[in-house]
């Protein structure tokens, strides 16, 4: 709100960040920070929780200092936070037509808090899977739902550009703070007993969150006239436009329109999708993409970064190199917004491909040789490939890959959008969306369950032969630079 010595905002005045906006996005960020959060959590602490730091476990206290476990039944516990965030994606089509997007995140708030709890009183191993499975589901509604909040927060006068860039950044920068967050604390808390201080804070977050709640008009019922939100009034006229800022009114109503797509259900637009052979080229490149994404082998050293460099490190060097690493992957996460106008698209990713093959190959052949200080330049090499290119491309470009609904319009369109390709239709990117993430989800559960068991079947013996693993993932980023660079024919 402005002071008395302000002069009042009025409708031709720039929107800026006011103190109610930053604490809505502050609130909304908590939801994607804690989905980073739980995707790092494990990895620190994974000797001191699966009793591999201690062997005996202490029953002096009311919970065993830890829970002797196998790294394939850590694997599948670490895994079925994926499954659970595919079920919560899922989920997500319900709620948001029947609980709003209020509502969605409130329940998700509710179901981290319980199955964070559940995590830090676990005396065995099903009450583990049963918390990462809330959590995960926690995670599935916050990914859908945070950035649905966001768009419709977008301040007037915020072009397309602007608006993908800025609140694209703020989602995936809150995931990786998440993940630095859950790191650092490993390096203090991964003692017996201690680790589970760690879901111990996440439940307390979770249910601050919820107890502070969200004001049901920030957006459920839009930004009303946009003074508490930014800081300026939209001024509208009897038909319900803005006359003195059309162009903000005319964002507004695109904003509203496109959140009214994505709440409902998207199964007439996936039957569409699946069934019409003019769209499955998009969809089988979509689909080799987002699997790609997954399947490169990036949740691998997310989950297991540490255990991995436990093989040629002592334990607490392990540890540092992996909050090293998370570090790394938070800083990456600017670079593409400055390389991607310049670059293109395409090029940035087949660029990210090749330096993720490039660094898995050589990760491998470290790794297995007990090469230590290649093995963390390499480590290091190949987060940042990732970072910059398959992990921030794949969900914006998903609309580019669908053909146009309509004929490009003709340079003598009065419209102001005749210079740019039209959006293909809003249900059918709603629908590929949808299927992009579940296929996401389900390949993040395939590599958080089948990493352990894959390296030990691939290995000779323990200690021999650990890297080999990573010429698997160094095979799909070949593979799928090579269908990329074929099928992929972006819009100009």
């Amino acid at each position: 709100m402005p002071s008395d010595l302000s002069p009042p905002p009025t409708a031709g005045s720039p929107a800026h960040h006011t103190p109610y906006l930053i604490f809505l996005l502050s609130w909304l960020s908590l939801s994607t920070f804690l989905y980073g959060f739980h995707i790092s959590a494990l990895n620190a602490p994974q000797s001191a929780l699966t009793c591999a730091a201690s062997p005996s476990t202490s029953h002096a206290a009311p919970l065993p200092s830890c829970i002797p476990m196998s790294s394939s039944t850590f694997g599948l516990v670490t895994a079925t936070f994926s499954l659970g965030g595919l079920f919560g994606s899922l989920l997500s089509s319900y709620t948001l037509p029947t609980l709003l997007k209020r509502g969605t995140l409130l329940l998700g708030s509710a179901l981290g808090a319980a199955g964070s709890l559940l995590i830090t009183l676990a005396p065995s191993v099903p009450p583990l899977l049963l918390g990462r499975l809330l959590v995960g589901v926690h995670a599935g509604l916050a990914i859908t739902t945070v950035p649905l909040y966001l768009a419709q927060l977008t301040p007037p006068r915020a072009g397309a550009e602007r608006k993908a860039s800025s609140l694209g950044l703020l989602t995936q920068i809150s995931i990786t703070l998440g993940i630095l967050f859950a790191q650092s604390l490993g390096l203090f808390l991964s003692r017996p007993g201690y680790w589970r201080i760690i879901p111990l804070l996440s439940a307390l977050l979770s249910a601050a969150q919820g107890l502070v709640g969200l004001p049901k008009d920030a957006v459920e019922e839009g930004p009303g006239d946009g003074r508490r939100v930014w800081g300026v009034k939209v001024v509208r006229d009897e038909g319900g436009r803005d006359g003195a800022a059309a162009e903000s009114q005319a964002l507004l109503g695109e904003q509203q329109q496109d959140e009214t797509v994505k709440s409902q259900p998207t199964a007439g637009g996936l039957r569409e999708l699946l069934g019409n052979r003019r769209y499955r080229p998009a969809v089988i490149l979509a689909a080799v993409i987002m699997i790609a994404q997954q399947a490169s082998g990036i949740n691998a050293v997310l989950y297991y970064s540490t255990s991995i460099l436990s093989s040629l490190l002592p334990l607490d060097n392990a540890r540092y190199v992996s909050l090293f690493i998370t570090v790394i992957n938070a800083l990456m996460t600017f670079p593409p917004i400055y390389i991607l106008p310049r670059l293109g698209p395409k090029p940035l990713l087949l660029l990210s491909l090749a330096g993720l093959a490039l660094s898995s190959s050589l990760l491998s052949i470290s790794l297995s040789s007990h090469l230590t200080l290649l093995s963390g330049i390499t480590i290091l090499l190949f987060v940042t490939s990732f970072a910059v290119g398959l992990g921030p491309l794949p969900f914006l470009i998903l609309p580019t890959l669908l053909p146009p609904s309509s004929p490009i319009p003709s340079s003598s369109s009065p419209s102001r959008h005749a210079h740019a390709d039209p959006a293909p239709d809003p249900a059918l990117a709603g629908a590929l969306a949808s299927l992009a993430l579940a296929l996401n989800w389900a390949a993040n559960l395939a590599v958080g369950a089948l990493f352990f068991p894959l390296r030990d079947a691939l290995r000779k013996a323990p200690g021999e032969g650990e890297g080999r693993v990573f010429w698997v993932f160094a095979a799909v980023c070949v593979g799928t630079a090579a269908f990329v660079g074929v099928r992929w024919r972006p819009r100009n």
